[in-house]
């Protein structure tokens, strides 16, 4: 059975993480176009010194349906442990101009999702064991989600150790999903057992409330409620 913590908690400043994203403050100076960036556009950022080193942070804006999904997927993520997603919050950003689009308002400011930004990670685009097996991990976590946008270059990997899934903003939603989104097969995930049955017992729907319109979280209620264990 799914638990609850008390009403007041806040899905975009709940972990050390998202604090500190929130918080910490971003050279202007320092912002630089993702020239990768697909439909979204996103920068890279330099953020004041944290125990006297520099931090990076990853911004990306887009509607706020999808950065909220990209915070929900965060939290599915982290109380579940079937994955690894970098923490995430959503917050103003000034001196930002799109590439494509104009600034109606001319003020540059932006509603962005951001990110703590992973160093010396590369897209993950190798056929190999553990990325086979992190691969089958997703298959649970974009069934769980809803996420039909899953493919090498939505993860990032450090040296084939340590894998991480990015880029969750289409979760939430068949509207991106082909044939209306992952296909559940228990055969693939009974081995998840820990995983799923902490999700479970987690306290998950308070932070997924603020987060999601109805449909999606009786989607993802129902999703979660349908895998035998």
């Amino acid at each position: 059975m799914l638990s609850r913590l008390p009403p007041t908690v806040d899905p975009l400043k709940y972990t050390l993480g998202q604090v500190l994203l929130s918080t910490c403050k971003i050279k202007g100076t320092s912002l630089k176009n993702n020239m990768k960036s697909g439909v979204s556009s996103s920068w890279f950022a330099e953020t004041t010194k944290v125990h006297g080193q520099i931090g990076m942070m990853f911004i990306k804006q887009d509607t706020i349906q999808n950065l909220k999904h990209e915070v929900a997927a965060y939290h599915v993520a982290r109380l579940s442990g079937i994955v690894d997603v970098v923490p995430c919050t959503i917050r103003m950003i000034k001196g930002l101009k799109e590439r494509w689009a104009n600034d109606t308002d001319g003020t540059h400011n932006k509603k962005c999702v951001v990110q703590m930004y992973l160093r010396n990670y590369e897209r993950e685009e190798k056929n190999t064991e553990k990325s086979r097996n992190f691969y089958k991990r997703c298959q649970l976590f974009d069934y769980l989600i809803s996420n039909g946008d899953r493919h090498g270059g939505n993860v990032m990997v450090f040296g084939e150790q340590h894998y991480v899934a990015i880029d969750n903003a289409f979760a939430f939603s068949d509207e991106h999903c082909m044939g209306g989104g992952p296909r559940l097969n228990n055969t693939k995930f009974t081995k998840f057992y820990l995983e799923i049955e902490r999700l479970r017992s987690s306290p998950i729907l308070n932070f997924l409330v603020p987060l999601l319109d109805s449909s999606s979280l009786a989607s993802f209620v129902k999703r979660l409620a349908a895998i035998k264990l």
